[in-house]
């Protein structure tokens, strides 16, 4: 391994080990698996980092070590961030007390609020884009390249959020 690869998660885990985070008593699941299934008819799969079931709900965290989260990209974490609140508040039927977004880099812990009407609006917005794939207006294939310097689907994607 390389030093610079070293120096980065060094510097991610010692942002976690110094975060409330680490602090947070539950009991606590990484990289637990979710299959949510929205609309009686598509199923929405993906791992959560890390939940803390807590005695007055669970914290959703997701961990991110990019150098830096830019504004675009955030808005992807959120919305990824609101579907796994979203998805245990529906399979378990526990509240989600707080949903992270943790730049491990960064240091940059941001949080989502999880208040039922804006896991209603993801709801909305997760259905909206399943609409668009179904009725043929998302195009599945990524860019030969990718249009802003985060992700080869952006310009697809970003236009249906």
């Amino acid at each position: 391994m390389r030093s610079e690869d070293t120096y980065i998660i060094e510097e991610c885990l010692n942002n976690f080990a110094a975060s409330e985070i680490y602090e947070i008593k539950g009991e606590a699941f990484y990289e637990m698996p979710l299959d949510y299934c929205i609309n009686d008819s598509w199923l929405l799969t993906g791992k959560a980092d890390l939940l803390i079931f807590e005695d007055d709900g669970v914290t959703i965290v997701d961990f991110k070590t990019n150098a830096k989260i830019h504004q675009d990209l955030l808005e992807i974490y959120r919305l990824q961030v609101l579907t796994y609140a979203l998805a245990i508040s529906e399979i378990y039927g526990i509240k989600p007390k707080r949903a992270i977004i943790a730049s491990l880099y960064e240091g940059n812990f941001i949080e989502v609020d999880t208040a039922p009407n804006v896991l209603a609006e993801c709801r909305d917005q997760i259905l909206s884009i399943i609409n668009n794939i179904e009725s043929g207006t998302f195009s599945g294939k990524a860019l030969d390249t990718a249009a802003c310097g985060y992700c080869a689907y952006k310009n697809l994607l970003c236009k249906l959020l």
